[in-house]
């Protein structure tokens, strides 16, 4: 193995067990290797120096200016989210609108249930009632786009007044 493998391995080493297979390299190659020798021996340690270390507690001072940073951050985060979502749910829908799709609505109930008697009564699909399912079929497309019409008369309603 090369010295960078067993170098990981003495790391890994400390935060898992290993295998015999790569205890056996580790122990074959150290034999060898002065260089990892000195590295194991090194990080050994600097484990040692660590544990014996007392934990480090920051200042009061740093702890509530790192607190008001980050509630600070948090604030205009949600700020700009906040403004985000305004932005593209706009929450007022002009009353034309409203009036449209209301309107395509009757006018569809009102077209299938003049379809529905004639089907009702077996007779053969006329000229008009091949308008009539035309008619609703187009009103239903429409119902089904009137989202993306109205999120687009909002857009553009808003970059006008941006102007």
């Amino acid at each position: 193995m090369r010295c960078q493998d067993i170098e990981r391995l003495i790391i890994e080493y400390s935060e898992r067990k290993l295998s015999q297979e790569e205890l056996g390299a580790i122990e074959e190659h150290l034999a060898q290797c002065t260089a990892c020798t000195c590295f194991e021996k090194d990080f050994k340690n600097i484990r040692i120096s660590l544990q014996k270390m007392s934990p480090l507690t920051p200042p009061s001072e740093l702890e509530r200016r790192i607190r008001d940073m980050c509630q600070e951050e948090l604030s205009s985060r949600l700020a700009a989210e906040k403004q985000r979502v305004s932005l593209t749910h706009p929450s007022h829908v002009p009353w034309i609108i409203w009036v449209a799709l209301v309107s395509l609505i009757v006018l569809t109930a009102l077209l299938l249930v003049s379809l529905f008697k004639n089907i009702g009564l077996n007779q053969p699909l006329s000229f008009g009632d091949a308008f009539i399912l035309a008619v609703i079929l187009q009103n239903a497309v429409m119902l089904f786009f009137a989202p993306v019409i109205i999120r687009k008369y909002q857009t553009q309603s808003r970059s006008f007044r941006l102007i």
